[in-house]
């Protein structure tokens, strides 16, 4: 063989690859939910008026449901009442209509955002569960025909893993990929003072978390959003201060002695968290009870990273919520090296997943 000839081989099957029809993919713990499509997704415009009374939709047009009905005017006017029955709506044609709230709203996907089902899988029922690809998607079919639940995450394709104690799959087969900061993790402290929550703060080892616990993974936590998604988280004090949490607690300390702290009995995550908090908070000289379920006085308690406007309006909600932050927490998985697309379907930033960008090697 030629040397130009043997180059053009290795780069058509090494370098250039390209996507391939057919195969199924193995997810484990659960099948995504992306036989749905919300209308943020399906219209191509949802425009306000000056004043936000009224908002006009435009659909993109010829999209089919799965049971190959379009999704037109009448169908979403439909689900948008029902969501909001005293919103007033009128059709225009086909494919666009006007939606009138009972009052001025800021965003309407906010207050009304209806799912249809046109995703670019639907569901099937048996034994074994299982998502076929939707032939006639809107955006594209998908590669890959169908995606079904793996018996583990050894077993599968895409794996979601626990960030601390989970077992993990060969590294010879699956590579981690790790997200953004998805969520926060927080202590939900009831009836605690402001002096105590600070204390508690103060107590936190939320680097020794960060690294121990999530073998690195994730960020210490003083405020509600991540540095990235801010750009003054760096405001919130997340050093450990002993010294200054007992002194806090000297003049200002529950009144009922040892506290309840709680956590969700199915959630491994948190209650090893609960745990290590227990152990900086004895330090301090605060005594934690960690039990499985919700307790009257303390919670641990996961919440979607959400915008603020300020550092103010941050600290304002942290005060009023009674949250003291722990982590901010990514999420990690397991990709198996025949799964191509992976990057395209998933950009780590938030929980949407595309899977019709993946594609399996052979």
């Amino acid at each position: 063989m030629k040397r130009r000839a043997f180059l053009s081989t290795v780069l058509a099957t090494s370098v250039i690859a390209r996507p391939r029809y057919g195969g199924t993919l193995r997810v484990y713990p659960a099948l995504p939910m992306v036989e749905r499509e919300p209308l943020s997704r399906v219209a191509s415009a949802i425009v306000p008026d000056g004043d936000r009374r009224i908002w006009r939709i435009a659909l993109r047009p010829y999209i089919l449901q799965h049971d190959n009905t379009p999704l037109n005017a009448t169908v979403a006017a439909d689900a948008i009442k029902a969501l909001q029955p005293a919103w007033s709506i009128t059709q225009h044609n086909s494919w666009s209509l006007s939606v009138a709230p009972d009052k001025p709203v800021a965003n309407l996907l906010e207050v009304a955002d209806p799912q249809f089902p046109c995703g670019p899988f639907e569901r099937v029922e048996g034994a074994k569960p299982l998502l076929r690809a939707f032939d006639l998607y809107w955006d594209r079919r998908p590669f890959i025909d169908a995606m079904e639940l793996a018996a583990s995450a050894q077993d599968s394709d895409v794996a979601e893993l626990a960030l601390a104690g989970a077992r993990r799959p060969r590294s010879d087969t699956h590579r981690f990929w790790t997200t953004a900061a998805m969520e926060t993790v927080s202590v939900h402290v009831a009836g605690a003072s402001p002096a105590v929550r600070e204390a508690l703060s103060l107590a936190l080892d939320r680097q020794s978390i960060v690294k121990v616990l999530f073998g690195g993974r994730g960020e210490a936590a003083g405020g509600l959003v991540p540095q990235a998604e801010s750009g003054y988280a760096f405001l919130f004090p997340v050093q450990q201060d002993l010294i200054k949490a007992r002194s806090l607690l000297a003049t200002s300390r529950p009144t009922s002695g040892a506290v309840t702290l709680g956590y969700p009995a199915n959630d491994a995550l948190l209650r090893q968290l609960a745990d290590r908090i227990a152990v900086n908070a004895r330090d301090a000289g605060l005594v934690l009870q960690v039990k499985a379920g919700n307790s009257p006085q303390w919670n641990m308690q996961r919440e979607s990273n959400e915008p603020f406007a300020s550092f103010e309006a941050e600290r304002a909600a942290m005060d009023e919520r009674r949250l003291v932050p722990v982590v901010h927490v990514p999420r990690l998985y397991a990709i198996h090296s025949r799964v191509r697309g992976w990057e395209q379907a998933h950009d780590g930033r938030s929980l949407d997943l595309h899977p019709e960008s993946i594609w399996l090697d052979s």
